[in-house]
């Protein structure tokens, strides 16, 4: 139940570490290895194909592209993505 949650808060746009205490682990490092094994990939990762995956509203569906594919078919989406993914790296956490 907690991981279901951790994919909805991460695909939304909610930061690793903000997912992790939103969804009750005190640990980062425990809640990226429960993530990773439930899931199959680490919460970055899968926090990436999110963002190219195709979204219902209030449900995400679990079709993914691969950054590299939407960047070869779709350059200027994935360029707008990735400049996106950036400006919200380079905020600081409030």
């Amino acid at each position: 139940m907690r991981i279901a949650r951790a994919r909805e808060l991460l695909a939304s746009g909610a930061s690793v570490t903000e997912t992790c205490f939103a969804v009750g682990f005190s640990s980062l490092g425990s809640f990226s290895a429960r993530f990773a094994r439930d899931v199959g990939t680490p919460p970055r990762e899968f926090q990436r194909a999110a963002r190219l995956a195709a979204v219902v509203p209030g449900r995400l569906l679990s079709v993914y592209v691969p950054f590299c594919f939407a960047e070869h078919f779709a350059p200027e989406e994935a360029r707008r993505l990735e400049q996106d993914r950036n400006r919200g790296e380079a905020r600081a956490p409030g």
